[in-house]
């Protein structure tokens, strides 16, 4: 690290996110930390999302990483449609940190959408700044790449699942033995319900794109069984034999043991289940 090097840092979050969950990962906000340290002393640093549709404990990563929230809500457009303005606060602070910050000289663009292009050109030629992207491998735009000084992206492995898909895979386990008939939505719902059953504050976009991970990753799987009505659904299945699942159990007995609970979870452990 250059110790005399001074770096802004701005975050699109929902685009790493996003891009991660869909490679079964969770987005570490320490991870990039680490990587804009590379570059120098990290002056600023922001991330912008509609932060009540994220997960509660990676809200709090981001104060323990010194990252602040910027938290710009999703508008519903008259089309019925919801619409994120995220990328246009991102860039206001951005030009807002070259006009009133000129000693930063680095800025690490955490995104891989094409709509930054614009900015980070500008950074570059009339600012004279070095401009690095980090995106995720796969979704980051070229053009985007080209308007920059570097391209460092981030390493998917380096991220893993997050205390959200811990304590689903722990409750998914529990929800086998206890759930006749679990579906998807049914579970989505339930999850993301206000009375909190993993503990967690999360919106049913977060458990969906956890659950399509999981199925993703074999760590889930549906089959169709036949319902009291004579009807066929697709039901929910835990793969307990997956070393993730394993994990999560292990770590819901050891919690339940701690409580005086023995190997099944209590009541304020996990809720009973309303399908």
């Amino acid at each position: 690290m250059n110790g005399s090097a001074k770096v802004g840092l701005f975050i699109d979050l929902e685009n790493l996110r996003y891009e991660l969950l869909k490679r079964g990962r969770e987005f570490d906000p320490q991870r990039l930390i680490q990587k804009a340290r590379k570059y120098g002393l990290v002056k600023v640093a922001y991330a912008y999302a509609d932060f009540t549709k994220q997960p509660e404990l990676l809200q709090g990563k981001f104060e323990a990483s010194m990252i602040k929230r910027v938290d710009v809500p999703l508008r519903l457009r008259d089309d019925g449609r919801l619409k994120s303005s995220a990328d246009l606060h991102m860039v206001m602070d951005i030009f807002e940190t070259v006009l009133f910050n000129d000693d930063i000289e680095t800025f690490i663009l955490g995104t891989g959408d094409k709509d930054f292009t614009r900015a980070s050109a500008m950074l570059v030629n009339r600012f004279g700044k070095r401009v690095v992207i980090t995106g995720v491998p796969g979704s980051i735009s070229q053009v985007l790449v080209d308007s920059a000084t570097v391209e460092d992206p981030l390493d998917p492995d380096e991220h893993g699942f997050g205390e959200l898909e811990l304590r689903m895979a722990g409750w998914l386990d529990w929800m086998s033995d206890h759930w006749d008939h679990p579906m998807y939505m049914g579970i989505v719902r339930y999850l993301a319900s206000g009375s909190r059953p993993i503990g967690l504050s999360v919106g049913e976009e977060d458990i969906r794109g956890a659950l399509n991970v999981f199925m993703r990753n074999s760590i889930i799987f549906q089959e169709p069984m036949e319902m009291p009505d004579n009807q066929v659904r697709q039901v929910v299945r835990v793969n307990r034999d997956h070393p993730f699942v394993q994990e999560a159990v292990a770590r819901r007995r050891k919690t339940g043991a701690e409580r005086g609970y023995g190997e099944q979870p209590a009541s304020d452990q996990f809720d009973d289940p309303v399908e």
